[in-house]
């Protein structure tokens, strides 16, 4: 809620000093004030965009109080002057003259001695000296302001006396107080120009070449203000605000796009305003008269620009925004409509190709490129800049961005809408990235289920196939001589036997190769401890957790991985015994083998050979993992993880 008042409070001070320089603009008195119109008409709103970015940076407040108080400088002045053109003063001359009076303290004191203070991040110098030195330069501000206050009367109205001084502050003394006057003054003075070279000297090449210009432009508007034509020192002002934004947004403390683009709807919807004020009031006298239309001039005139005032800063600044961004679309408007697109596209890859194609249009920027991790992209030019695209921390495609028609290189503006549009960019390439893997998985599924056909024909047309017909010609044979010729018979039926049985061992074996037969009559565990039963290595099977029914591939793939590690452990360990442990888990099987044999040569754990590359395919086609290590006291440990079960969505809790 503070800050809402604080930017409400600051917008407010920056409309008074505004209308105070339109006032003197309007009435012809910037001639003779002519640093106060400047920094009241551009000082205040520069104050303002500052403020509204970094509430807490004094050089924004420091410049938005300056403008505010050069305004009342301005508008008491010119009611002043109103006052004593009269026949009699009025009322208020004496009250408006003293707040010319002193009003002129605040301005020049905020603006010129305590702003160098804290430029350019609004904080002093570190160190207690320098921030009581800050302090102390607030402190004589204040007090000076005072001491203007108590006078006996404006400097530049000698004849109006101070409006208290009847009532409440009769301090003659006060009069002769110049001397204290000019101490505080040179007070400040000091504080401002030891801050600026103390921090030179702390400063880099950057810093310090900043410092120079503001300095630079200080002293030319000081030299202005003191010996010179009238329009030079309005000049020097708007020269010594200009240099202070220029810094400032150099030291990238604020958003620039942001600041350089209100300013310049500012500036545009300043001079619409001022006019239609103008207008108004000259439509106005010249309806009503010039003596007798001021006061419905003005009216009219204020009526005019409060009205115009919030349609014109929309339509402004709409046209500025698209004119400032070159034709980039909003990063939001562009992101929900990649999505549309995405969404529209209905395939995953297509939809890469249609978000491509769009952001492409959208940037101007020919050659535009989203390549996945792994895939081969087109080289792209030296002047191409390659954006890294994340998912949930991992690198899963590059943006290859190269310059629009025209540019020799990426401009940062497009560089920043791509890092507000990367979220939307990752989720859509990690979803044509799942689209490819389906669509790659199904060929697969397909290659393999044709494949493993190719291989049923060939042993059943190759192996089967011309022994049972060779069983069917001896049969036959045997039929036509077992009359005649009965050993003949006999001797073609024993053939006959032979050849059945090698029929049955190579349907047997045919069978174990899509299945092993003992996962269905055994169960799993039995049937690893029956593998490899004549070779003297003791086989323990063990099982953890809740057994329970497996998928059919992966009990198969448990027992395949149970086998292969056992042959390896027989061939190539030396190992007396062996263990195989069954571990189950919520929604996965973990299989661990191990035995006391001489372990990997060396302490070294090959990852090729030794059936350890069928092993690993075994459970990484399932989604699974597969690790093998050394046993510190000896010997091998294999640990593969399979999935145990479909995995279930879980459910979404908010909390």
């Amino acid at each position: 809620m503070m800050s809402g008042l604080l930017k409400v409070l600051a917008g407010l001070l920056s409309a008074c000093a505004v209308a105070a320089g339109i006032l003197s603009l309007s009435e012809g008195t910037w001639q003779q004030t002519g640093v106060e119109t400047a920094i009241a008409l551009f000082g205040a709103p520069l104050g303002l965009l500052l403020v509204s970015h970094a509430q807490g940076n004094r050089v924004g407040w420091l410049m938005l109080a300056s403008g505010f108080f050069a305004g009342v400088f301005l508008v008491s002045g010119m009611l002043t002057g109103l006052g004593v053109a009269r026949p009699e003063p009025a009322g208020w001359a004496p009250w408006s003259a003293w707040v010319n009076g002193w009003s002129w303290a605040p301005f020049t004191m905020l603006g010129l001695g305590l702003l160098p203070q804290v430029f350019p991040d609004g904080r002093p110098l570190p160190g207690r000296f320098w921030s009581w030195w800050w302090r102390g330069s607030l402190g004589a501000t204040v007090l000076l302001t005072a001491l203007l206050m108590a006078g006996p009367h404006s400097p530049a109205y000698p004849q109006l006396p101070n409006p208290w001084w009847a009532r409440a502050m009769p301090w003659p003394a006060l009069e002769y107080f110049d001397a204290p006057l000019a101490l505080l003054l040179a007070m400040v003075s000091l504080g401002s120009v030891a801050s600026i070279v103390a921090r030179w000297h702390g400063a880099d090449t950057g810093l310090r070449r900043k410092l120079g210009v503001v300095s630079l432009a200080g002293i030319l508007l000081l030299a202005a203000g003191a010996a010179g034509p009238w329009w030079v020192a309005p000049l020097a002002a708007t020269g010594y605000l200009a240099a202070i934004l220029w810094a400032v947004l150099q030291r990238s403390l604020f958003d620039i796009p942001v600041l350089v683009t209100r300013a310049i709807v500012g500036l545009v919807l300043f001079g619409l305003l001022w006019a239609a004020y103008v207008l108004s009031v000259v439509g106005v006298g010249v309806l009503f008269g010039a003596a007798d239309g001021q006061v419905a001039a003005a009216f009219v005139a204020a009526l005019v620009v409060a009205s115009v005032f919030d349609p014109l800063r929309r339509g402004i600044g709409h046209r500025v925004e698209r004119v400032f961004a070159l034709g980039r679309p909003e990063h939001r408007r562009l992101g929900a409509g990649l999505s549309a697109a995405a969404a529209g596209a209905g395939d995953g890859s297509r939809a890469l190709e249609v978000v491509g194609r769009l952001l492409a249009e959208a940037l101007h920027s020919p050659g535009l490129a989203i390549v996945p991790e792994g895939a081969t992209g087109p080289a792209p030019a030296s002047s191409t800049v390659a954006v890294e695209l994340y998912w949930r921390g991992m690198p899963i495609a590059r943006l290859q961005l190269p310059p629009r028609r025209g540019a020799a290189a990426v401009h940062p503006a497009d560089l920043r809408l791509i890092g507000h549009l990367e979220p939307v960019l990752a989720l859509i390439t990690h979803e044509a990235m799942l689209t490819a893997d389906l669509h790659r998985s199904r060929r697969e599924v397909l290659t393999a289920r044709e494949e493993e056909r190719r291989r049923l024909r060939r042993d059943l047309h190759d192996g089967l196939g011309p022994l049972i017909a060779g069983v069917t010609l001896s049969v036959a044979a045997a039929q036509k001589t077992a009359d005649t010729r009965p050993a003949r018979a006999a001797e073609l039926l024993a053939g006959a036997s032979v050849d059945l049985s090698r029929a049955v061992a190579d349907i047997r074996s045919l069978v174990q190769g899509l299945r092993p037969p003992a996962l269905d009559d055994l169960g799993l565990v039995a049937a690893i401890s029956r593998l490899h039963p004549a070779t003297g290595l003791e086989v323990s099977v063990a099982e953890t957790g809740e057994p329970r029914p497996l998928p059919a591939a992966t009990e198969v793939a448990a027992y395949r991985i149970a086998q292969e590690a056992l042959t390896n452990v027989i061939k190539h360990a030396g190992a007396r015994t062996a263990g195989v442990t069954l571990e189950y888990r919520a929604a996965e099987l973990v299989v661990h083998i191990e035995d006391d044999g001489i372990g990997p040569r060396g302490g070294v754990v090959a990852h090729s050979g030794l059936g350890l590359d069928s092993m690993c395919e075994r459970a990484t086609e399932l989604g699974g993992s597969w690790e093998l290590v050394a046993v510190p006291t000896g010997g091998t440990r294999v640990t593969v993880v399979l999935p145990a079960a479909p995995a279930a969505p879980e459910p979404w809790v908010v909390r």
